[in-house]
């Protein structure tokens, strides 16, 4: 003998998954509302080649102009400076994208639309 769960299952699960997804979208509303932006400082060059020239940036970045600062000083550059690139370094890097981390992954098993 099939049981089928009575008629107000579906309505519930929907009713459910929908309020679940209307409150993280509240959530991320309420982040993007209460967002301070905050200056940062960098560290940005203009490197020329052969083939043309570019802008690139360190890997700083940096709420304190002073940290920045100590970072260029502790280098002994001084601002509009040629440099020459001693070596580069090129290195493939595979990698498996990781799972997304499904809410609803427990409602859909059993379903098509399980992985």
């Amino acid at each position: 003998m099939i049981t089928h769960p009575p008629p107000y299952f579906y309505k519930i699960c929907v009713l459910t998954m929908g309020s679940t997804l209307v409150y993280l979208i509240y959530q991320r509303q309420k982040e993007i509302e209460n967002f301070v932006s905050k200056p940062f400082y960098e560290v940005e060059a203009t490197f020329s080649s052969e083939k043309g020239s570019y802008k690139g940036k360190a890997n700083v970045k940096d709420d304190s102009k002073e940290t920045v600062q100590e970072i260029l000083d502790k280098h002994n550059i001084q601002g509009h400076e040629q440099g020459v690139v001693a070596s580069v370094e090129t290195e493939q890097k595979d990698k498996e994208a990781e799972p997304i981390n499904n809410p609803f992954a427990d409602l859909l098993k059993g379903t098509k639309f399980d992985k």
